[in-house]
């Protein structure tokens, strides 16, 4: 009994950092007790967004009023089953924001029915990639049109705080992703 002394109290602590975690990711003892400890230090999901014209190429520079599709995939990097858990429904959103700037033009859930209030859970396979698309039709939330110019956008796995602050680094959204609306 003495000898499992030290493996009982790694395991409650490693307990107490699960239940004290608040990154919006799975925490599993599980996984510790199967040895793989990687949801401890790094992150589980990796985010990109890309953008996409109505042509369907990957780019950067849109026509002005063109509807620019926006994808953001999820992998799970991890060898094992990881989840991401959500207070409501609404599981992923999309901001578009000045360049260099953090004033918000447009959020895709600001137009969005309310999100129902049933907490959820997506569960990605080792290794699966999930793809989550929305299409911006050039429009801030207000209704009015987006002038020419740079903007950034960003596609997320809704995390705790997103709602006040969408750029806020966190490995549940991409990077933001510069692009261009050209004059008409």
């Amino acid at each position: 009994m003495t000898r499992q002394l030290p493996r009982l109290v790694t395991v409650l602590g490693l307990l107490a950092i699960c239940l004290g975690a608040t990154s919006g990711k799975s925490c599993s003892i599980s996984d510790f007790l199967k040895g793989d400890s990687s949801n401890s230090d790094d992150p589980p999901f990796v985010t990109e967004l890309t953008l996409v014209n109505s042509a369907g190429e990957n780019t950067d520079t849109f026509d002005f009023g063109e509807t620019i599709e926006m994808q953001l995939t999820v992998r799970n990097r991890l060898t094992t089953t990881a989840e991401a858990q959500f207070s409501t429904t609404r599981t992923s959103d999309f901001v578009v924001v000045n360049d260099n700037s953090s004033t918000v033009l447009w959020k895709w859930s600001t137009n969005q029915p309310t999100a129902g209030t049933t907490p959820t859970t997506l569960t990605f396979e080792p290794g699966e990639t999930k793809t989550f698309t929305v299409d911006w039709n050039q429009l801030g939330d207000s209704g009015i049109a987006t002038n020419p110019g740079t903007y950034e956008a960003r596609g997320v796995l809704v995390y705790d705080g997103f709602d006040t602050n969408p750029l806020q680094t966190n490995n549940m959204g991409s990077s933001p992703k510069q692009f261009t609306i050209r004059s008409p």
